[in-house]
């Protein structure tokens, strides 16, 4: 981050700053992390209020006091409109607001959804490598815990090498992969959400614009594959194809035949 985009950030905070510098588009992206989210951040940095990952412990706070019961829907929604002034985001991206996605969508109902798609096998891939390559600090850890529960005692035979890593599943994985996007796709409504595939990001500029209802110049698709995976462990590769594709299509086959069919 430039150290005009660390000033940036204390803008609001300036009197008089939201009224001359309203926003132009408030449009939050709610794909799932390793589904693009830094590059789509990276098409709206250099012309608009940007943030990738904003305020993250809080909202994992929120999230385990939602989890546990500690909150209703009317508290949640008053925490997004107070950090929707506070922050004063063009562009919000966060792979935690899909688990918000109804709740954000009441609180703010001006506001578009940005939902970006990747096929299961390769998402599967880059999120091992991910999680592998770049240790979690504690409130990630405690976050990814409160969605997939403990580690299992007990593992398919054709998965040990991922208990030997101290990771989830496969199945729990492609069940919060297809759950997560059904979720999204029913609690905000059709013309407030656009869907893209990872694949596609790149060659979907005009067509992200065209939504946001800003001009097409003001984004720009030259900033590539942000946020690379630390390093290509290929632990799929150790896992029989075959065992992987049938669990992808009993967890996700309905959500591939909709999206990924054309």
């Amino acid at each position: 981050m430039s150290v005009f985009q660390k000033l940036s950030k204390h803008y609001p905070k300036i009197p008089g700053y939201r009224r001359f510098n309203p926003r132009r588009c408030q449009v939050f992206a709610v794909g799932s992390a390793k589904t693009g989210t830094h590059s789509l951040a990276a098409m709206f940095d250099a012309n608009f209020r940007t943030r990738h990952e904003a305020e993250v412990n809080r909202q994992i706070a929120l999230y385990a006091r939602k989890d546990e019961g500690l909150c209703d829907d009317g508290e949640i929604e008053q925490w997004f409109i107070e950090r929707s002034q506070r922050l004063w985001l063009e562009c919000d991206v966060s792979h935690l607001h899909g688990y918000f996605a109804s709740h954000i969508a009441r609180a703010l109902p001006d506001a578009k959804f940005i939902l970006t798609l990747r096929e299961p096998y390769s998402w599967l891939d880059s999120a091992f490598n991910q999680t592998l390559g770049r240790p979690l600090n504690h409130h990630w850890s405690a976050m990814r815990q409160q969605v997939y529960g403990p580690l299992p005692e007990i593992y398919p035979e054709h998965e040990s090498i991922l208990q030997q890593h101290g990771l989830y599943p496969v199945a729990a994985l492609l069940n919060r992969w297809a759950e997560r996007i059904e979720q999204i796709t029913q609690s905000i409504p059709a013309e407030r959400l656009l869907i893209v595939k990872t694949r596609e990001l790149k060659q979907s500029t005009d067509r992200i614009a065209d939504f946001c209802g800003i001009s097409r110049r003001l984004l720009s698709a030259e900033q590539g594959h942000q946020f690379r995976a630390a390093k290509k462990i290929g632990l799929l590769d150790g896992i029989d194809r075959d065992y992987i594709d049938g669990l992808i299509q009993q967890r996700c086959g309905v959500i591939l035949a909709k999206y990924f069919s054309a």
